[in-house]
């Protein structure tokens, strides 16, 4: 279904394809077992807010952060937009509120490159191939490191879907984590010295708790998925320098989980930072229809 941007209403969550050929992109895609690379709130009309990391080859040193852009930004890289509405009109309300007060006129905080990887790592756990202890010692790891490296208000550290969960107070489990279709981590390359430049440029931007958490989760991933960080750094590295042609893939709403009546033991509850776009499509707290938004050209 395709609707006009007068069907949006501030504060529906929006998600977004990936750039075509861009390799962070697909590559999250891929984990996730979505359409969708990238999220966002509805502001009106055709803005939208985000977290978000230039990969492209016109800005590609852009470090990021939250901001408002226009759903054009998106369309001009052949990307498409979908509308998740929320049904609940003081949801819709309260997310905005939270949205002023980590969205400063003079600063757009930063986007977070180490926790999109280490929903990567959580992601890549699920992996089919991956023997139960191992992927079970992987993504408690990375559990643990979400929860250190989670967003607060005053370091303003975020990417998309995280940013969105934040705003609108979700919360998921680790059985809402499990991709619908699991994944490789990577294809079977021989590690080489990529890994060791991703883990330490990611470990730089870190202070000592934060760097301690991620430092060791690498040591597991290496142990137990000896290619994964050669494959990410790869991805990343070669995102501003992909082709965007082609026609991006969509996948409509997958099946939402439905969790019994009563609140799940606290320490079931995934932190923020392990949030994903396909986790936000399945939420019970938004709409059973996603609707294409209408491009001015259709």
């Amino acid at each position: 279904m395709v609707i006009d941007l007068d069907r949006i209403q501030p504060g529906d969550v929006l998600l977004v394809t990936p750039m075509p050929g861009e390799p962070l992109g697909e590559m999250i895609t891929r984990l996730d077992g979505s359409g969708f690379s990238h999220s966002g709130i509805a502001l009106g009309g055709d803005g939208v807010a985000s977290a978000h990391l230039s990969f492209c080859r016109s800005d590609p040193f852009d470090i990021g952060g939250v901001r408002a852009d226009r759903l054009s930004h998106f369309w001009e890289h052949g990307q498409q937009v979908y509308r998740l509405p929320v049904p609940s009109a003081d949801r819709r309300a309260a997310a905005l509120d939270r949205l002023a007060e980590v969205r400063l006129p003079d600063d757009d905080g930063r986007f977070c490159v180490p926790k999109l990887m280490i929903v990567a790592i959580a992601l890549a756990s699920f992996g089919p191939d991956l023997a139960p202890a191992d992927a079970a010692r992987v993504r408690a790891q990375a559990i643990e490191a979400a929860r250190t490296w989670d967003g607060v208000a005053d370091r303003r550290e975020f990417f998309c879907a995280e940013l969105v969960a934040h705003l609108h107070g979700a919360r998921f489990t680790v059985e809402d984590l499990a991709p619908v279709d699991p994944q490789e981590p990577g294809p079977r390359t021989r590690e080489g010295f990529l890994d060791t430049v991703l883990v330490r440029s990611i470990a730089f931007l870190a202070d000592a708790e934060r760097k301690a958490a991620f430092e060791e989760l690498a040591v597991v991933v290496e142990q137990v998925m000896p290619t994964f960080f050669d494959r990410s750094a790869l991805d990343i590295l070669l995102s501003p320098f992909a082709r965007h042609d082609g026609a991006p893939v969509s996948r409509g709403r997958r099946k939402p989980h439905k969790r019994p009546a009563g609140r799940a033991p606290e320490q079931d509850w995934l932190p923020p930072a392990l949030v994903t776009p396909r986790m936000l499509l399945d939420a019970a707290w938004t709409g059973d229809q996603v609707e294409r938004v209408r491009e001015p050209a259709d």
